[in-house]
């Protein structure tokens, strides 16, 4: 039902939206009537199908010759390596979170982590293009993935969780190995002071948000009749846990449409809104142990002695304080060694990954990282 009222809605305001649209060699002058507009139909385009591969999104950003290669696709992922030509060798696996926002969002990360090794992505495919026949894609289904790729890496891989994949990222270094593991902002544990979201979530009934949050995919889609978690309410979950992040990015985005120069908030508003519909087992399973009781962790090989360093969001409005640092007590029994926790104050969950922020903060944190490694 929700997803046909959506649609409804998106057609009948399509024109309407066009209309508002900014013409190209808009005068100085006349910007700020068009700006409004502008900034209301780049918002409602939140939730289209319109997937950007990751080498995309990173070649246009690198500004410089990359090297990408497809390795495997599934209906639910393209696994994408991307090396720049001459860089170094060290395998690094980043599983991006599949939980509505677009591999390509974390370009900046990407960008970052190539200064280290190769890396291979996880590029999730939206769930409403994948049919129906190919069948689930919950945890257990992403904890295998990564795990079998974390194996064909020789278990040897630096590997890095971020937000949602944080959890099945773990459980998969202990099944497939690891020479690293980067866990930044997940929930390893959501009983450590939990968010104001958190706590309402894990108030309602079982079976509530699934409810109220899952939905079909209608005709005109590949994935048609598929149950899935639509990226709209992503979009809109993320803007309440965070009202001030959000509003602060739709208020820079209206300056520099105004003035007609770019000061980062187009790029921010773009990424906030380019997402993707994903699998509602997928969604649900995730939720439970976002909110309820970290997932358990299987019986497996060990990570004796494989380093890991967690970095939490000073601001996070999704992922508690602690959260994140709790992987290091989750994964001791293990005889994984603990790098000092670190913490980014005034930093928002999205910051971990994505934004100015990243090159300023998180990039050489991570620099500091694989040389310690190394050493």
């Amino acid at each position: 039902m929700f997803y046909s009222f959506y649609e409804l809605q998106r057609l009948a305001l399509g024109p309407l939206l066009g209309a508002l649209r900014m013409p190209p060699g808009t005068a100085d002058w006349q910007r700020p009537f068009w700006a409004w507009g502008e900034m209301l139909a780049r918002s409602a385009e939140a939730g289209e199908a319109r997937p950007v591969p990751v080498e995309a999104a990173v070649g246009h950003d690198l500004g410089s010759p990359l090297e990408a290669e497809e390795m495997a696709r599934t209906p639910f992922v393209r696994i994408v390596r991307l090396r720049r030509p001459g860089g170094p060798a060290r395998p690094i696996l980043l599983a991006a979170p599949h939980s509505g926002y677009a591999a390509a969002v974390m370009s900046p990360l990407v960008i970052a982590l190539l200064g280290a090794g190769e890396v291979w992505v996880t590029d999730w495919t939206d769930a409403r293009l994948v049919p129906a026949s190919a069948g689930r894609f919950g945890l257990a289904e992403q904890t295998a993935l990564l795990a079998g790729l974390a194996r064909e890496l020789g278990g040897r891989a630096h590997l890095v969780g971020v937000s949602q994949s944080v959890v099945p990222l773990m459980a998969a270094a202990i099944a497939g190995g690891a020479a690293s593991l980067v866990l930044l902002g997940g929930p390893a544990d959501p009983r450590l002071s939990p968010t104001p979201l958190q706590q309402t979530l894990s108030m309602l009934p079982p079976g509530t948000l699934e409810q109220q949050s899952v939905t079909t995919v209608p005709a005109r889609y590949p994935g048609a009749g598929r149950r899935v978690f639509p990226a709209v309410l992503q979009l809109m979950t993320y803007a309440t846990a965070t009202p001030a992040t959000y509003l602060d990015v739709q208020s820079g985005l209206l300056a520099e449409l105004c003035g007609g120069k770019g000061n980062g908030y187009d790029r921010q508003h773009a990424d906030l809104h380019r997402l993707l519909d994903v699998p509602a087992e997928l969604f649900v399973e995730t939720l439970e142990h976002a909110v309820r009781a970290p997932l358990p962790l299987p019986e497996g090989k060990g990570l004796a002695g494989v380093p890991v360093l967690t970095v939490e969001a000073g601001a996070d409005g999704l992922v508690g304080p602690g959260q994140t640092h709790a992987a290091h007590a989750r994964l001791a029994p293990f005889g994984a060694r603990a790098m000092p926790a670190t913490t980014v104050p005034e930093a928002a969950h999205h910051e971990l990954f994505t934004g100015p922020r990243l090159g300023r903060e998180i990039g050489p944190l991570l620099r500091t990282f694989y040389a310690a490694v190394d050493g």
